[in-house]
């Protein structure tokens, strides 16, 4: 790294340039940075890829880095060389990510692609030796090779080499990721179903990709991985020391945590947050769910982003959370889910797995009233997201991490507002102690990165001072690193930072007084510039900010205020442009980033330094000594948003845009390329003018209208670059329902629909009016909607709908990419008040959408009464079905709207009617939570069998007993089979305990119902409970009666409860358990007692009265001091536990020939193991089901207790009660046990002696995994 990081100063000085194979020209100094990045990722990738053998990551760095200092000098010459070494660097990286990814588990084609990796990295180690041998050749041997037309080097041919096959990997590769990720929602499907959840695979499959699409997904992953990019070496840990941070973390039986962290801006909080997710998801047995929010980004900073994302998350990664969303999301229903029905999801999942935790970063970023001051009187949404999240939190046993500054508004609602009882509230305000040494680090590293030539020694009283003034602030620290020049001099270093301000505002201030002091055409570039940037819809890249500066007021495109460059060479953006455009005027307010490793500099995005930047603009003036009077930089946001909307327009209406008739898809592609800010302007300007708040100011409607006359085609190019962009967002996003997948692919995008389409979609009335009176067609075909109005209808522009109506437009004839009618354009939508204006103009009521529902399913979907009473009068199909054999009762039932489910009954709908998947409505009651109960009761009074049974042999009960307490309480009252069977053979009694619903489960014990009955798989209630930890709920169920030495089916072992808890890692359960009188002792038929179980979840977490328990250790007087010398060994205390053994244990057969040596094999500790041999532990000594310390120590997969129990006399041929050597206890042991496999491997079957069968059968498993595992890597 340090080569790379000194050849990148080097290039920059020599502006050296590399030309490509292909004939792109690009600057050394980005292929140097590109390697840089390479190298920081594989050292991100850690052990993981040099497990085995360190040269697998060894040798070909060094081979880089011979070549980077050899050669250096003649970089331009042999260019491909060096083209090569940055692929090689990236391939080395890439696919050891791909290694630690995606080689799990065997299949051809994981077979295949570890040969293929295997071939790559042999070609890529060949192109480095060719490269560095051509090197080593004297000049006048390189010089003839050169001339020589009929070759090429060697280096060039292994290059093209290592290309072909890296696009083989590729291909495999493909279909790896396309195996693994059909496996894991294989997985889910099945594993759905095993829980009772009434969905088969592949119905599993489609709802879990429907329910992420119609999230409306915003992922927060690159800000993630940028912050940890960005994160100086060896710091951002002192939080894991810190005292409220670890309290958080700990589990709590009876409440949800809720820590809210805060400091100043510039402390370096989201590198914090990005390393604290870091941690938990090593720690933690479930990722932790996180959004970072961005005010530069609209999505990102919508607080109300947060929770779908959290959702997609959960559901992607975690079985239960997949299951939940299964079970409340209607598979026929395809609207976006709504904010009710979000939050419902969120806390459903939350009660069913307890301890998920969750991060939010940056919140004070998010949109707010404050943020809006006078503009507007819009509710505060950061607020109410916060208290809506605190509420749902009740009930649950969730962690929330919410890290941002300490605003008035969050502080009112974290800590000024009355909290639930069952939320703990803790905060945590960031101090510059805590972060002063990792400045003092950083400081040192950015004063040296810039002079490499100096001593250390010379930098420490710069970087001291540099620390003292930065006072906590990584921020500040880069912004003096921004001010180092190349001719910096130490000297000038000590006063640049000895006269910088202490503080951000001042260093703020200084640079905003500078941009005053400049030229006034300068100045107004600079400001701006520093507009786009701070209210733009999204960061503008450079080459747009260059074109969109060169704007003026007239309808030419501006040729002549574009650089020279502009033209025919913008991959080429000269450096010096860009430093006098942005970097000199600006100072360091702003920074670049490119959006990937092999951006061109003009495509890296805008971005401000810091986003207190921002909120110092808007709230800030020009200091006096800079600017006479009052006045701001900038406006309101509102009129500031307002002001890029017609820019935007504007722009839009330039010469060079008039482009009459079909627009071919390439013509268009190249179109945006050579104007870069085209697509931006047709996409946000009208995002710019929602933010105005004000509707069409006089000003903007006139642009408009000179974008929409008919004498003009630049509405054809705009709606062009929009509707492609909208069908194809639109596509991705609505790929789960297969009505839409079907019209989506069989309909070919017939737009633009002209202006008049367009002055619809906008509701810009104005020109609707002016288009019609000049003769448009007012049924003109086009557009994603199909015409005008089903253009305004799908937008939600009533008095536009309204106009078109009077006017005689056609509402009935199916138009658009998913040709309906406009009456259910309005419904898809969501549009009441639309939807009620269509039906006065009398729809036939028998109209069926793509989905087979009538136009009474769609009003009742709107939760309209007035509308279900319309359509009511008109005498429709009370009963008909959509696609999914529903009615319309049914949706009501999901609705929950009283008055729709009276309306209906009275008109005689059936209540008992079944749908598809043979659910009555009273099934459905379920889906709307807050009128469930009151639901039920109106449908019970018109249900004949309240014990009806679904395809899957669900009854209504089951639905019930997934924590819906009221409802089966009612359910009860009518009747209810609470003993009823499903599919897999679980009562209601299996779903109460599964959704880790104590009341629920306590009603149904109340109801005397069978606690000990079997599923299909010889599970009872007490299995489950004992598998997920639910120490409640197994408490109720062993009060009630529950059999504590139950026997699950031989497929799983004949394991009772407490084996069970063991190998889930249930400890509070297992430990409940063994009070109650489990049997420690119990053997599985796999050989397998409680003591074997536990290590294979976290031994770790299981109590030291549950170690001695189950090796039966010898009575001593005080429990508790033996407990002490268990712990210290699990703590690796060596001189603790050598104390207490002294002093507590008698050196006698009893504890040598007893399984303390087991308990210290299993804490891992070495040392201790060698203790007690030297104290006289038996090496050899078995328990109960016949397993020796050396059976153990290969179950853990120690290579170093291994050898040192064989040292002591250890058998490695030892056999237990199955007949099983210590060998095939490696198998439990993951990739970390394949040197002891190994080991084992040679010395067991180096034995005279005869191997038992069980080993023979292993031998050949053993080899495969071996040679996938060990020697492919070499």
């Amino acid at each position: 790294m340090n080569t790379v990081n000194g050849q990148i100063e080097a290039s920059r000085r020599g502006q050296w340039k590399i030309r490509t194979r292909a004939g792109k020209e690009y600057p050394v100094r980005d292929l140097f940075q590109s390697i840089a990045q390479w190298i920081q990722k594989f050292k991100e990738l850690g052990d993981a890829a040099v497990a085995f053998d360190p040269t697998h990551a060894g040798v070909p760095w060094a081979a880089i880095r011979f070549l980077l200092d050899a050669g250096i000098d003649e970089v331009e010459k042999y260019s491909s060389i060096f083209e090569g070494v940055g692929i090689v660097s990236e391939f080395i990286t890439r696919y050891g990510e791909v290694e630690r990814k995606q080689l799990r588990g065997t299949s051809t084609f994981k077979t295949q692609l570890a040969e293929k990796l295997v071939k790559l990295y042999v070609a890529a180690l060949e192109f480095l030796a060719d490269a560095k041998h051509f090197y080593s050749m004297s000049t006048k041997k390189r010089v003839a090779k050169s001339f020589i037309p009929s070759t090429k080097p060697a280096p060039d041919q292994r290059l093209a080499s290592v290309e072909k096959i890296e696009a083989e990997v590729r291909s495999i590769l493909d279909r790896v990721e396309t195996e693994n990720q059909e496996i894991s929602l294989s997985t889910m499907g099945k594993q759905m179903n095993n829980v009772g959840r009434q969905i088969d695979k592949d119905r599993a499959i489609r709802l879990l990709k429907s329910i992420a699409q119609r999230l409306s997904v915003t992922y927060t992953q690159d800000i993630y991985e940028r912050a940890l990019g960005a994160r100086h070496e060896g710091t951002a840990t002192w939080i894991l020391e810190n005292e409220t941070f670890t309290a958080w973390m700990r589990p709590d039986l009876d409440q949800a945590k809720f820590l809210w962290i805060h400091g100043p801006p510039g402390f370096g909080k989201s590198i914090l947050s990005a390393s604290i997710i870091e941690y938990l998801d090593k720690e933690l047995s479930r990722s932790p769910a996180y959004f970072f929010c961005l005010a530069e980004n609209v999505s990102k900073r919508d607080p109300y982003a947060i929770l779908p994302s959290w959702i997609a998350q959960l559901i992607e990664k975690d079985i239960k959370a997949a299951t939940c969303a299964a079970r409340l999301v209607k598979e026929d229903q395809y609207h976006p889910l709504t904010r009710k029905e979000q939050w419902n999801l969120f806390q459903e999942i939350c009660r069913a797995i307890p301890h998920l935790t969750f991060v939010i970063d940056g919140y004070d970023e998010c949109t707010s009233q404050a943020e809006q001051e006078k503009f507007n009187d819009l509710p505060d949404t950061r607020s109410q997201f916060l208290s809506d999240l605190i509420d749902r939190l009740n009930g649950t046993k969730a962690h929330v991490l919410l890290m941002s500054r300490d605003t008035a508004e969050i502080r009112a609602v974290v800590l000024e507002s009355p909290i639930s009882p069952g939320v703990a509230v803790t905060e945590y305000g960031i101090q510059p102690a805590d972060t002063t040494p990792d400045v003092q680090s950083f400081s040192r590293y950015q004063i040296e990165s810039n002079f490499k030539t100096k001593k250390s020694t010379d930098f420490d009283g710069i970087a001291t001072m540099a620390t003292e003034k930065a006072d906590g602030m990584f921020l500040w620290v880069r912004l003096m690193a921004f001010k180092i020049k190349p001719t910096t001099t130490l000297k000038g270093l000590n006063n640049l930072v000895s006269t910088m301000p202490k503080g951000l505002e001042d260093t703020y201030q200084r640079d905003i007084d500078r941009i005053w002091n400049l030229d006034e055409d300068e100045r107004d570039r600079a400001l701006s510039i520093l507009r786009w940037v701070l209210f733009a819809t999204r960061p503008l890249t450079v080459l747009q900010l260059v074109e969109v500066l060169a704007l003026d007021d007239d309808e030419e495109y501006p040729e002549d205020s574009l650089p020279d460059w502009w033209e025919d060479d913008k991959d080429n953006m000269p450096e010096d442009y860009v430093t006098d455009l942005l970097r000199r005027p600006l100072g360091s307010l702003i920074q670049l980033q490119p959006p990937t490793s092999e951006s061109t500099l003009g495509e890296n995005t805008v971005h401000l330094v810091h986003y207190s930047v921002k909120e110092f603009f808007l709230h800030q003036k020009p200091s006096a000594r800079s600017l006479s009077g009052t006045q701001s930089f900038f406006h309101d946001p509102p009129t500031e948003n307002g002001l890029l909307a017609r820019i935007c327009l504007r722009y839009l209406c330039l010469d060079v845009f008039d482009i009459p008739g079909e627009i071919a898809a390439a013509d268009l592609q190249e179109k945006i390329k050579v104007y870069p800010f085209l697509s931006y302007a047709a996409n946000q300007w009208q995002q710019h003018q929602d933010l105005e708040d004000k509707g069409f100011s006089s000003e903007t409607g006139l642009i408009i209208k000179r974008l929409l006359r008919s004498s003009r085609s630049n509405w054809n190019t705009v709606s062009r670059i929009r509707e492609t962009d909208q069908y194809f967002n639109f596509k991705n996003e609505k790929e789960g329902p297969e009505f839409l997948q079907e019209k989506l692919n069989s309909w070919k995008p017939d737009f633009p629909g002209g202006p008049l389409s367009y002055a619809c979609e906008l509701g810009f009335m104005e020109s609707v009016v002016e288009l019609v009176e000049e003769g448009a067609d007012i049924n003109v075909p086009g557009g994603m909607c199909g015409c005008p109005l089903h253009e305004a209808v799908s937008n939600g522009k009533l008095e536009t709908a309204r106009y078109l109506l009077e006017k005689g437009a056609d509402m009935f004839t199916p138009r658009g990419m998913l040709q309906m009618t406009a009456i259910f354009w309005a419904s898809f939508l969501k549009h009441p008040d639309v939807f009620l204006l269509l039906l006065e103009y009398g729809p036939d009521v028998g109209l069926r959408s793509p989905t087979g529902s009538t136009i009474l399913h769609e009003a009742v979907s709107l939760a309209s009464p007035e509308a279900v009473r319309i359509i009511l009068r008109q005498g429709p199909d009370i009963n008909a079905v959509d696609s999914q054999g529903g009615t319309a009762l049914a949706a009501a039932a999901g609705v929950g709207n009283i008055e729709i489910l009276t309306l209906l009954l009275e008109a005689g709908a059936d209540a008992n009617m079944a749908n598809g998947e043979g659910q009555t409505p009273l099934f459905l009651v379920v889906l709307n939570e807050s009128q469930m109960t009151l639901s039920a009761k109106v449908l019970l009074k018109h249900t004949s069998n309240v014990n009806h049974r679904d395809h899957h042999h669900w009854t209504v009960a089951h639905r019930a007993a997934l924590g819906r307490v009221d409802l089966l309480s009612l359910l009860i009252e009518n009747g209810a089979d609470l003993n009823a069977v499903e599919d897999t053979g679980r009562t209601p009694l299996f779903l109460a305990v599964a959704e880790n619903s104590l009341s629920c489960l306590n009603l149904l014990l109340e109801q005397n119902v069978d606690v000990n009955h079997r599923e299909e798989d010889d599970w009872t209630a007490l299995h489950f409970a004992a598998h997920n930890d639910q120490l409640r709920m197994a408490e109720a169920l062993l009060d009630a009666g529950a059999d504590i030495e139950a026997l699950m089916a031989p497929a799983f072992g004949q394991n009772p409860p407490l084996l069970r808890a063991a190998w889930s890692g249930s400890a509070e359960v297992a430990d409940l358990l063994i009070r109650r009188g489990a049997n420690t002792q119990y053997i599985s038929m796999r050989g397998n007692m409680a003591f074997d179980m536990a290590p294979r979840s976290d031994a770790t977490k299981f109590s030291m009265f549950f170690w001695r328990n189950c090796v039966s250790l010898p009575t001593v007087e005080d429990e508790s001091r033996l407990d002490e010398l268990l712990r210290a060994s699990f703590q690796k205390d060596c001189t603790r536990f050598e104390d207490l053994l002294a002093s507590l244990v008698p050196k006698s057969t009893q504890w040598t020939q007893s399984g303390l040596l087991h308990i210290t094999i299993i804490a891992d500790s070495l040392e201790i193991v060698r203790l007690l041999l030297d104290w006289g532990a038996d090496p050899n000594f078995a328990l109960p089901n016949g397993r020796i310390p050396m059976h153990y120590a290969a179950l853990i997969g120690n290579l170093d207790v291994i050898k040192l129990l064989a040292e002591r006399g250890s058998s490695f041929t030892a056999t237990d009660n199955q007949g099983l050597t210590p060998l095939y206890m490696t198998f439990h042991g993951g990739l970390g046990a394949c040197q002891s496999m190994q080991f084992l491997m040679q010395h067991e079957w180096a034995t005279d002696s005869e191997e038992p069968a069980p080993t023979k059968r292993l031998e050949e498993t053993c080899k495969e995994i071996l040679l996938t595992r060990i020697l492919l890597p070499r």
